[in-house]
């Protein structure tokens, strides 16, 4: 377990049946199925995003870095898909 990256079958997995994803942090699920930080929005499951306690639709995660967009970051350049 220990020995391979989270590609090839190292780390720990989620508990939920029939689920090959990753759990997040100290917990034993993954993020689709509960684990992790969840969003500080009144009614909000989804989960946070980066370092902040908000999920993309309200505010949290990267932002794009082209100026006067508000859109989400998406992948290392730091710009969103549109």
């Amino acid at each position: 377990d220990g020995h391979f990256c989270a590609l090839h079958g190292g780390g720990k997995r989620c508990q939920v049946e029939f689920c090959q994803k990753l759990a997040v942090g100290k917990g034993s699920k993954c993020t689709a199925h509960g684990g992790g930080r969840r969003c500080k929005h009144e009614q909000c499951s989804k989960s946070a995003q980066s370092s902040s306690d908000f999920c993309v639709r309200h505010g949290g995660g990267r932002k794009c870095k082209q100026d006067d967009c508000c859109r989400a970051a998406q992948g290392k350049a730091g710009m969103c898909s549109a």
